[in-house]
């Protein structure tokens, strides 16, 4: 999903930067992980009496408890969309942890095939030992000056941090990522920030995202955290409803659970993405105050 718009930032920084894809360990073999929810999905969906792609209540054979979480817009019908989060992690069921090195040499031409560019790909041995040097993060992505030292790593592969380094080091200005994220989905909260004076944060979840769950059960409910929040116009946004994952794509976000600030004129802020302990999410919510001031 994210090789397009690296593909695009290659464009716009060629001979001023290389890019380079590092494939490395499958980091969801055969959909790990999410065999519940995906079987949940296809189960809803198999409910579909008049093939319709969508499952009215009336249709639905389950308790309403496991029914309501997932009919996002409360109007008594689960459309295909709606389970999107559910299924995502479908598409790799069929594709097993490559063992070999041909293996992955194959897997790697397969990305290729199916997702077509210019950037060049690097493999990564079985054992994954590049990977591992570098944190064995599944998404991450480093910039690396001309010195050979790292100039910026990030947990989780953006365009934005990657550019917003590229300008650091060279000078240059924004190119691939300058166009500002479309922020219909936060007029209400844009408008109560601009009356407020607060700034708006965006908090997004998926369904069946385990650090999410940790997220709102440990650090949302501490009280220091409870209390700094009151200090924003906060938006909760799931990403299995199309305009949420467009906005989610557009602000170049990887994982879940992530939290980005905006001001009330729509600047975008800090970020922060995955589970992050009270403290941390402290500071993170400290930081975006002394940003704005």
């Amino acid at each position: 999903m994210k090789t397009p718009r690296f593909e695009g930032l290659a464009k716009a920084w060629k001979g001023d930067a290389s890019v380079y894809f590092v494939f490395t360990g499958e980091a969801h073999p055969k959909g790990r992980g999410f065999d519940r929810l995906s079987a949940f999905a296809d189960a809803v969906m198999g409910m579909d009496k008049d093939g319709d792609n969508a499952v009215a209540l009336g249709e639905f054979d389950g308790p309403r408890e496991m029914f309501d979480p997932f009919d996002l817009d409360h109007d008594e019908v689960i459309r295909s969309h709606e389970l999107l989060a559910a299924r995502r992690i479908r598409q790799f069921e069929e594709f097993a942890a490559p063992t070999t090195d041909a293996q992955r040499r194959a897997a790697a031409r397969r990305f290729r095939l199916e997702v077509p560019g210019n950037i060049p790909v690097l493999i990564d041995p079985i054992g994954e030992p590049t990977a591992n040097a570098y944190g064995g993060l599944p998404n991450s992505a480093f910039v690396i000056d001309r010195h050979g030292m790292i100039a910026a790593a990030m947990p989780w592969a953006s365009v934005t941090e990657v550019e917003a380094a590229l300008v650091r080091l060279t000078g240059r200005t924004l190119v691939a990522s300058a166009a500002p994220p479309a922020l219909d989905v936060l007029a209400p909260q844009l408008d109560a920030a601009r009356t407020s004076g607060k700034a708006v944060l965006v908090q997004f979840t998926a369904p069946g995202c385990g650090a999410c769950t940790k997220m709102h059960d440990e650090t949302l409910a501490d009280a220091g955290v409870r209390h700094a929040l009151a200090g924003f116009e906060v938006a909760q946004l799931g990403v299995e409803t199309d305009a949420h994952w467009a906005l989610f794509e557009a602000l170049d976000l990887a994982a879940t659970p992530a939290f980005v600030v905006i001001d009330a004129d729509g600047t975008v802020g800090p970020r922060m993405q995955g589970f992050a302990k009270a403290e941390d999410f402290l500071g993170f919510l400290a930081k975006a105050g002394s940003a704005r001031r």
